[in-house]
């Protein structure tokens, strides 16, 4: 890398952490009841977009199929302001979020920001536990720190780049939030910080540990249910013999915990919390289902603009009243980060989504099991959650870029002599 190129990283780091910390996936950024906070994000995120072009002086050089991609992404949501008189702030944030992906994609090989990412992960999981051990020990402490109350009411511990929801204080499980709006958001962060670290990073046993272990304290199904698969594909995938002997202990481990609670621990408290309300049918698991079920009949019902982010609510509820595959009663919501972009935007902006991820895992390995593997991974991660931040958009533009490529030595995904079953 040339000393351009250095000077350009260097001076984007700082305000890239930043990106992330005042993400609209935080409690504080995202769900804050503050509407003042919620403009934080829009104007970090306009600051790196400004930032990127005054550092390349002009001389800015965005792959032809990355920047085609760019503007139907953004022409799309303009039109959906348009035809469906749309929140401008709702849509402005969109596509505040498209630029920064693009603003990254842009400045970042994947490498450095795969690696910035998982800083960023590391930070975020040490102080998720500290609170949780604190939660439990001293749980006085936690309602000393600065409070911050979400749009539903709910009221939530501050503490630099971690939180937590104090609804939690004094129940058996208390559920880890770090700096997101919910354990489940962080746990679908969790399920990238393990897959970055077993598939394109140099392997770091402790960060492994204290990832699975902030995973496991989240409660999250969806979390708990695609870190399984990564796991999976990972002893599948990887030759036995390059297999670091602990790792694979470890994943061993864990799969059999999990069995053994699916299957002879259904009496117990954490299975309720966990894996019973799936096949219960509880609230959260019908809004999974509506998420998917309906979420993808809208997009393709209206499949240039979808309904628009503000009366997606209002058409959720209608198709779930009649749908005939299961009763889903009239849930209103959508949950589900891939059928949001069908439902909201239409399929054409659904389709140009999924084809940037299902591209991206393609394009880091020419192992077809694997990257089919990985990209399945991210699909069921984000069928807990819908994320509104850069960090969706991030790996579909990476996804087509045309020099897309790792400089890892992770063998794993450049085709070297750690695979095996996972050959074209």
């Amino acid at each position: 890398m040339d000393n351009k190129e250095n000077y350009r990283i260097n001076h984007f780091n700082w305000i890239l952490y930043l990106l992330f910390f005042t993400s609209t996936d935080t409690i504080l950024f995202g769900t804050n009841s503050n509407n003042l906070a919620l403009y934080i994000p829009r104007i970090i995120g306009l600051l790196f977009i400004i930032w990127s072009i005054m550092i390349v002086k002009g001389q800015i050089r965005v792959d032809l199929k990355v920047l085609i991609i760019t503007i139907l992404f953004v022409g799309l949501l303009i039109l959906n302001l348009f035809v469906h008189n749309e929140n401008t702030n709702t849509i402005l944030s969109r596509i505040i979020s498209v630029l920064v992906a693009i603003s990254i994609v842009n400045t970042y090989k994947i490498n450095y920001f795969l690696n910035i990412f998982d800083r960023v992960m590391s930070l975020v999981v040490k102080i998720a536990i500290l609170i949780e051990l604190i939660a439990y020990i001293v749980p006085g402490l936690i309602l000393l720190l600065p409070k911050a109350t979400n749009t539903a009411g709910n009221i939530f511990a501050i503490c630099g780049v971690g939180g937590l929801q104090l609804s939690n204080i004094g129940r058996s499980f208390i559920r880890a939030s770090g700096p997101f709006w919910e354990p489940g958001a962080l746990a679908i962060y969790l399920v990238f910080a393990i897959m970055n670290q077993l598939f394109f990073l140099t392997t770091d046993l402790k960060k492994v540990i204290l990832y699975v272990i902030t995973l496991v304290i989240t409660f999250s199904t969806t979390g708990y249910i695609a870190t399984a698969v990564l796991f999976i594909i990972y002893v599948l995938c990887i030759k036995k013999a390059a297999i670091n002997r602990y790792i694979k202990a470890s994943i061993i481990g864990v799969l059999i915990v999990g069995i053994i609670t699916i299957f002879w621990g259904q009496n117990t408290l954490i299975y309720q919390m966990i894996f019973g309300k799936v096949i219960l049918g509880e609230s959260t698991s019908m809004t999974r289902y509506a998420s998917i079920i309906n979420g993808l009949q809208i997009g393709f019902d209206y499949p240039l603009l979808g309904v628009g982010p503000n009366r997606l609510s209002e058409y959720m509820a209608l198709y779930a009243k009649k749908t005939t595959i299961m009763n889903l009663g009239a849930n209103p919501w959508n949950t589900n980060t891939v059928t949001y972009q069908f439902a909201a935007y239409g399929a054409v902006f659904g389709i140009l989504f999924v084809i940037g991820y299902f591209k991206f895992f393609r394009k880091i390995t020419n192992r077809q099991f694997l990257g089919l593997g990985l990209f399945i991974t991210v699909i069921l991660a984000y069928c807990g959650e819908a994320y509104f931040s850069f960090m969706p958009y991030l790996f579909v533009l990476y996804g087509y870029n045309s020099n897309l490529h790792m400089e890892s030595n992770k063998d794993a995904i450049t085709g070297g002599n750690n695979s095996e079953n996972c050959s074209n």
